[in-house]
């Protein structure tokens, strides 16, 4: 019994020294960053488990006082600052002065009494700054707001009233003006349909394919989607207008400009080509190694019996190499409905390879049997659809540059 408790007693006391030094390698690395807070936190920690106290409180005495002191003075370096991202600052260096009395609060009263530093409260430093900040913010908003003039800069301004309600929610009346800034940076995108009406993969037009991507992969896109309004019904386009359009010829667009539509993408594939597997072959002669059943005589039992011998002996290998390809070229136009104009015209093109390889070895001896194998290219189906996710990841991004 006293070996098994003298075992715990051990096993206690390496625990206690593991972590120690764990939360002192814890503590070099927050200075190391200037990060007090953490600092302090653990050193809260340590006092505990430490069995020199006197030694963790006056290294928690040394963190505060050096903590405090960095977050005071970063605060009167940005004071004067006339970056209004100064607030973002000082809130942050006065939230940190708040933590370390929280760390000070959660202390046993017996290590508490023993720490030089009292609570320091900065409450009302903070409501200060973000009351300064949300002002500040809201007057260059202001400004910002009755000058923009077009959907990137509401986009902007809709940004500083946010940051406006950041500091302070429903400051003034903030949140109504950046619900209107919104509404009037949307970017109202017609996408048509890509007309296809010969190229099939997996029973769908690979024109339908790669505009179903493109729709699909366009809305995970949070940054630009948040702007966008993507419209794809507003206008039944006939083969007229699709040719019109094809001719650099918009005029049959002007009633989109009644629905306040501000861009509108075309695209139509120009050509899929697909290669079936090509093979190669190379030949060439070789020596193997085979094992092959001999008849020899056995003397001792009088009698022939059939054995398995190594013999080297000619040989051709055969390797053979097969490719199959598959491309898609597609033209793109963005059509900026309020000018009445084509901004970009581009051709977006991806071809994809699929090889595959064996190899054959035909021994010429006797009867031995010879075994052949073959592997056989992608379809044309899985190939042209790999091709249909690249290209409509092209095809996306091509819209997103206008869309930033």
């Amino acid at each position: 019994m006293k070996k098994i408790l003298t075992g715990i007693m051990i096993l206690m006391v390496l625990f206690g020294c593991s972590k120690q030094a764990s939360l002192t390698k814890k503590i070099d690395k927050n200075l190391e960053k200037r990060e007090y807070v953490a600092a302090i936190e653990n050193a809260g920690k340590l006092i505990v488990i430490d069995e020199n106290k006197d030694a963790s409180i006056e290294k928690i005495n040394l963190l505060i006082e050096e903590g405090r002191d960095y977050y005071k003075k970063t605060i009167l370096i940005y004071q004067n600052d006339g970056n209004l991202k100064k607030y973002d600052v000082m809130l942050n260096n006065y939230e940190s002065l708040n933590k370390i009395n929280n760390v000070l609060r959660g202390l046993n009263t017996e290590y508490r009494e023993k720490i030089n530093h009292d609570i320091e409260d900065y409450d009302t430093e903070i409501v200060n700054v973000r009351n300064t900040a949300a002002e500040e913010y809201y007057q260059f908003a202001n400004e910002k707001y009755k000058a923009a003039n077009n959907k990137m800069e509401f986009r902007n301004v809709e940004k500083l009233y946010e940051k406006v309600n950041s500091f302070v929610y429903g400051y003034k009346n903030s949140l109504e003006l950046q619900k209107a800034s919104k509404e009037k940076a949307i970017i109202n995108v017609v996408i048509f349909p890509i007309k296809d009406s010969y190229y099939h993969i997996q029973n769908t037009y690979l024109g339908d394919t790669i505009h179903s991507k493109v729709l699909d992969s366009l809305l995970f896109e949070r940054d630009i989607i948040e702007y966008t309004n993507i419209i794809t019904n507003t206008l039944q386009i006939t083969d007229e207008n699709y040719k019109k359009i094809e001719n650099n010829d918009v005029s049959n667009l002007n009633a989109l400009k009644d629905n306040d539509i501000d861009l509108v993408v075309y695209a139509r594939l120009n050509s899929v080509f697909y290669e079936t597997g090509i093979l190669s072959t190379k030949i060439k002669p070789i020596k193997k190694n085979i094992k092959v059943k001999e008849r020899v005589f056995n003397r001792s039992k009088g009698k022939y019996e059939n054995i398995y011998v190594e013999k080297k002996v000619d040989a051709t290998k055969y390797e053979y190499s097969k490719k199959s390809t598959a491309k898609i070229l597609l033209s793109v136009k963005i059509i900026d409905v309020k000018q009445n104009q084509i901004i970009d015209v581009d051709t977006l093109t991806h071809e994809v390879e699929d090889v595959v390889k064996w190899e054959n070895e035909v021994v010429d001896y006797r009867d031995y049997n010879t075994y052949y194998s073959e592997l056989h290219n992608k379809t044309k189906d899985e190939m042209l659809y790999e091709c249909a996710n690249k290209i409509s990841e092209k095809y996306k991004n091509k819209i997103i540059s206008f869309l930033k």
